[in-house]
């Protein structure tokens, strides 16, 4: 009896220990990352840290980075280069930063993701531990798309400026959609990423393309996207407003904000709160300058604050796939990685999927209801489309897209989204390689009229 009566004893006091402990453990923050990798941009003093996580985090998790930089295995005070960052809550973080002086190709860093901030990020705890490692840091290629001189219309542009040499993949999935963008595609590619996004929440992807750049294709040519300027904002909103009521998506389109994008988030938080979708307008100015001399698109994730200071995440159809987080202050986006000179906010697009139950499927839009919609915009009963000039037949800018590489001496020049494409006279072209249908610098852009 007395034998049962100690192990009953020992039980008892086993199972207070843990009582008490497990408060105390579970108020620990816990290391999400499973993945971790950085990647210097071009021959630049930027870089890329991409982190991926063992699953998306219930809230928004804190970073901190911090550099050893004397290799004594600790990171002082000046070493932390992040500290307590809230990034957005989704499985794949990308964030940038500005190297130390003194990197060298093997970094060694010390990384801590939680989903609480960390009192002591010197001391934080043992299920931590395994967050400092030795990264091989790789280099990426960068390449100028265009000259900014071809911007003809730097107020209203957004084609983007800058991007990775090497393709990226796309995301595709239920908690967001991150399409990579050909050159100069932004708003297409980011207008796709919130199509997706909203038919997957409302029960209507199979009303979509498989292929999501075959949905992009299409926007080039509902949005007059153009090589010199991308896509302006007015046919931002009317082209998606149109290709929408083509497919049968009640989604409407608004711009919000204003060209210094006063207004702007808070419209776009509002709206993402209640289960739409948005794209933000970032504007490029030259070192020194306040010039605006061009302009990107990119899809808004969320807009958060945190003592004091607000962050948005993105996806930006430019960078690698994950979600991407900066800071706002006032109109300014800090730390822009892919132009050196000013980013500052601009207009933004809401979407809001307008009063159809989940799963209920609408009939695509016909002709006259179209046309109803193209004069709301302003358009002409013919619709007037960008076309280039290939041997003298019209070859619509929406069947091509552009190529940058050695095949054409790293200059930019027109290929077919397919094997091949269609004039207006219905003669099929083939795409020849090498520099395609032509350098875009010696190909002209014209105005078509089709029925």
């Amino acid at each position: 009896m007395k034998k049962y009566l100690l192990i009953i004893i020992v039980l008892i006091i086993a199972g207070l220990a843990g009582w008490l402990w497990l408060p105390k453990k579970a108020n620990q923050p816990q290391s999400l990352i499973t993945n971790q990798e950085i990647q210097r941009l071009g021959s630049t003093n930027k870089a890329l840290l991409s982190l991926t996580y063992s699953r998306k985090p219930t809230n928004h998790p804190f970073l901190n980075v911090g550099f050893d930089l004397n290799q004594d295995k600790a990171i002082s005070d000046e070493e932390w280069l992040i500290k307590n960052m809230p990034m957005a809550a989704t499985r794949r973080n990308n964030f940038y930063f500005t190297l130390p002086t003194s990197t060298t190709e093997t970094l060694s860093v010390r990384i801590i993701a939680s989903e609480k901030t960390v009192a002591d990020i010197n001391r934080p705890n043992e299920t931590l531990e395994s967050s400092w490692n030795q990264l091989a840091m790789t280099q990426v290629v960068m390449v100028d798309l265009f000259e900014l001189a071809k911007v003809t219309n730097p107020e209203e542009s957004m084609k983007g400026i800058i991007q990775l040499a090497q393709a990226q993949d796309s995301s595709i999935t239920e908690s967001g959609t991150d399409i990579s963008q050909r050159p100069a595609e932004c708003a297409p590619t980011g207008a796709t990423n919130s199509i997706y996004d909203l038919a997957f929440r409302n029960g209507q992807v199979d009303k979509l393309p498989d292929n999501p750049m075959d949905l992009v294709d299409q926007l080039k040519g509902e949005m007059n996207w153009t090589p010199e300027d991308g896509v302006l904002p007015d046919n931002f909103v009317a082209g998606k407003t149109r290709l929408a009521a083509k497919l049968g998506l009640p989604i409407r389109t608004e711009m919000v904000g204003d060209r210094q994008g006063a207004g702007a988030l808070e419209k776009i938080k509002n709206t993402l709160d209640n289960g739409g979708a948005a794209e933000i307008r970032f504007r490029f100015t030259d070192v020194g300058s306040t010039k605006v001399n061009g302009g990107h698109l990119v899809t808004v994730v969320s807009i958060h604050s945190q003592d004091g200071r607000d962050f948005i995440d993105v996806h930006d159809p430019a960078s690698p796939t994950g979600t991407d987080t900066y800071e706002v202050r006032g109109n300014i986006l800090v730390g822009y990685p892919f132009h050196d000179g000013g980013t500052y906010l601009g207009q933004g697009f809401i979407q809001t999927w307008e009063n159809t139950p989940t799963g209920t499927s609408l009939d695509p839009m016909t002709e006259e209801e179209i046309r109803g919609i193209e004069k709301e915009f302003g358009d002409k009963p013919t619709r007037t489309i960008k076309v280039i000039i290939v041997n003298g037949r019209k070859i619509p800018l929406e069947q091509v897209h552009i190529g940058q590489g050695p095949e054409c001496d790293e200059l930019a020049h027109y290929h077919a989204n397919k094997a091949s494409v269609t004039a207006l006279d219905g003669t099929k072209l083939t795409d020849p390689g090498g520099c395609g249908y032509g350098k875009v610098k010696d190909i002209p852009v014209e105005d078509a009229q089709i029925e």
